[in-house]
């Protein structure tokens, strides 16, 4: 039997607990940047954009489509002067120009024309630097060129091409620079290649559950507190449980698949850094392996040469000297330096490396552009400055400011001949 002193007793409880649970709720909403960005990817999708907002990260609310002509997944750029932030060692918030692309406020897309435009991904646009430190702006101060930034994060060759279209052949570049990451860019190709397969998105990350009732529906898209709850409770058990594969599009894994240690150390003669701690990136080590075995379908290497193929056509129809640059990732970089705590990677990365460059090489002397493979500079560089002013972030494996300029200092002594000489007459 229930006594009035149990009732009150529960009461209280109840009271308390309304009480705790209304004051994280406001402290969430007065304090958005106190959700933790691992915690956030559970929340719901229309809050986690509404956070992610708030803080000035990269969200779809701060971005707007762009029609492409190839049929590919949903293509978005920044709209025109967003703010953007990136919190890897401090927090760098930069503001995008009229177009939504990365360059300084004193370059102007208006010009009539534009000697050098550039296209990649986060490892050409500003991903944690500042838009005067793309290794786009300072390779136009080093060659007295004009230049243009079309890098976006998250996109691949083909998005290249369409930003290409769209933006770039109206200014009449003297040359264009595709950059190609060797982290993703070819992961990028399959989603493109399977999304053509499937006729629809892939999805790269896991996606919270729907609740089937009113009121859990309703905490689950507007309370900030319920989210937290529900993001601890799947990520504690997303982390000891590695998500099922999409059988449409086998490059599909997790960010935080935990069943892969992509943590690797630097060891220099004065210390040892560690790099990648939180684990990300895993994707690149299972289309690593998907290359090593040959599993990589023939339809996604087709999409790529498909797409360099249209980039000289395009450079024949415009006049622009195709340039093919390729970015090695942090671990090639440093490749005298790196200890992967998965020593199974050491050989199967380095693969990875070696036949992407390769590849890009011979595509190179068979489609007729310009290849600048920049692993060796950037290799001897990262011996120079040792474990003092890296060139890529260890948290996030991103270029750094000293990353940007020595693409930059690498490219404005390597570019062809015949743009050399127009620089040389203006």
């Amino acid at each position: 039997m229930i006594t009035m002193k149990k009732l009150t007793f529960l009461a209280h409880v109840c009271a308390s607990l309304l009480f705790t649970f209304s004051l994280i709720e406001v402290g969430l909403r007065l304090l958005p940047g106190l959700v933790p960005l691992p915690l956030l990817i559970y929340f719901d999708d229309g809050l986690r954009s509404e956070i992610a907002y708030r803080r000035n990260l990269p969200t779809q609310w701060g971005t707007e489509t762009v029609e492409r002509d190839d049929g590919g997944p949903e293509l978005r750029v920044f709209k025109p002067f967003s703010k953007v932030a990136w919190p890897i060692q401090e927090d760098v918030t930069v503001v995008m120009d009229q177009l939504g692309f990365c360059n300084p406020t004193t370059t102007h897309y208006q010009a009539a024309t534009i000697d050098l435009i550039t296209l990649g991904d986060s490892f050409t646009t500003c991903h944690a630097v500042n838009p005067e430190e793309t290794w786009t702006n300072q390779l136009g101060l080093l060659t007295n060129l004009s230049t243009y930034n079309l890098g976006r994060g998250g996109t691949g060759i083909q998005e290249y091409i369409q930003f290409l279209k769209k933006y770039g052949l109206a200014k009449s570049p003297q040359a264009v620079i595709m950059n190609i990451y060797e982290g993703n860019d070819l992961r990028d190709a399959g989603v493109y290649y399977y999304y053509h397969q499937n006729n629809q998105p892939s999805a790269n990350q896991p996606t919270p559950a729907t609740s089937e009732t009113f009121y859990y529906d309703f905490l689950d898209h507007y309370s900030y507190g319920y989210n937290l709850g529900q993001a601890c409770l799947k990520f504690s058990l997303y982390a000891s449980n590695a998500p099922a594969q999409s059988d449409k599009n086998p490059f599909t894994v997790s960010l935080e698949d935990g069943t892969i240690n992509f943590k690797y150390n630097l060891v220099f003669p004065n210390k040892n850094i560690s790099f990648n701690p939180k684990n990300t990136d895993t994707d690149e080590v299972v289309v690593a392996k998907y290359l090593h075995n040959q599993e990589v379908e023939a339809g996604v290497f087709t999409a790529i040469e498909d797409s360099l193929k249209i980039y000289i056509k395009l450079s024949k129809e415009h006049h622009f000297i195709p340039i093919v640059t390729y970015t090695p990732s942090s671990y090639i970089a440093y490749q005298a330096n790196v200890v992967f705590e998965d020593a199974a990677l050491t050989d199967l990365m380095t693969e990875f490396s070696n036949q992407q460059r390769a590849y890009f090489q011979e595509k190179g002397r068979d489609l007729g552009y310009t290849f600048i493979d920049l692993t060796p500079a950037l290799q001897a560089a990262a011996q120079a400055s040792g474990s003092e002013n890296l060139l890529y972030y260890r948290k996030d494996l991103h270029l750094t400011p000293a990353g940007h300029l020595v693409i930059a200092q690498t490219l404005s002594q390597l570019l062809p001949q015949s743009l050399s000489k127009r620089m040389e007459l203006k």
